[in-house]
């Protein structure tokens, strides 16, 4: 339901769900998971190229699942490596043409950092990735599932 959230406040905007087919149960506080797909799709929103659709998949890698956002726009630059996760990392593109920080692309700030925070004490982690096709930015975060009724 989250995705329908983020289609009626962006609209313009095509936003793509791929769900597994089942629902994957993750124990944790769905509060502060709201709060990672919401920091999630806002970056990629944020680095997307104008009128691009932001793709959000699930999938269920036996007792893990994976939550996976993608968008079209700038490959992550290289300096960054290692350090996307990080309190207040600023990654912009080119110098721009003043007029502030406004003119010189999105700035990743603690929507990251929260990220990996929610993930690893949920017990998951987060990781980014150029897409293979060069084409923009994977953001994953790995989340332990919980055993169903009666396992554990």
């Amino acid at each position: 339901g989250g995705v329908e959230g983020y289609r009626a406040s962006n609209p313009g905007r095509e936003m793509t769900l791929g769900e597994p087919g089942e629902p994957l149960v993750v124990v944790g506080s769905p509060d502060l998971l709201a709060l990672l797909l919401d920091k999630l799709v806002g970056n990629a929103l944020d680095f997307a190229r104008p009128g691009s659709a932001v793709e959000v998949e699930v999938h269920r890698y036996g007792r893990t699942g994976t939550l996976s956002v993608r968008n079209d726009g700038p490959p992550l630059p290289s300096s960054m490596d290692g350090h996307l996760f990080e309190s207040m990392v600023s990654v912009r593109a080119g110098a721009g043409a003043g007029a502030g920080d406004a003119a010189r692309g999105p700035h990743l700030g603690l929507g990251l950092y929260i990220v990996r925070l929610v993930a690893a004490c949920h017990g998951g982690s987060a990781a980014a990735h150029d897409r293979p096709d060069g084409r923009g930015v994977i953001v994953t975060v790995t989340l332990p599932l919980s055993g169903g009724p009666g396992g554990g």
